[in-house]
């Protein structure tokens, strides 16, 4: 199962040869209107653009579970007040495990 990370920006990162961290490609991903909506989707860490990234992603509806994950339990209830739909949890652990028993 290959796990993709995207910045904000679109941007694929993958793991950099020299120090492990990951880098942006020179590609970015297509997204198409009749493509499949992603299984699932987690957004971790709400800083300051995470509550964007739900709002976006719940908006254009393209994931089955939208997962939101971040230390600050206040801001999860914010959250979930505005979008039903959101999965919450303070764990990341917990959210790697629900992803891979679920088969995302």
């Amino acid at each position: 199962m290959k796990l993709e990370v995207v910045n904000h920006n679109g941007n694929v990162l993958e793991p950099s040869s020299t120090n492990g961290s990951a880098v942006a490609s020179a590609s970015k991903r297509e997204v198409s209107a009749s493509a499949q909506p992603l299984r699932g989707l987690a957004v971790v860490g709400l800083g300051y653009w995470g509550p964007n990234w739900i709002r976006n992603f719940s908006t254009l509806q393209c994931a089955r579970r939208l997962v939101a994950c971040d230390l600050n339990s206040e801001r999860l209830s914010h959250l979930k007040e505005l979008y039903p739909n959101l999965e919450v949890s303070q764990k990341f652990d917990e959210v790697l495990r629900t992803r891979i028993s679920r088969g995302w």
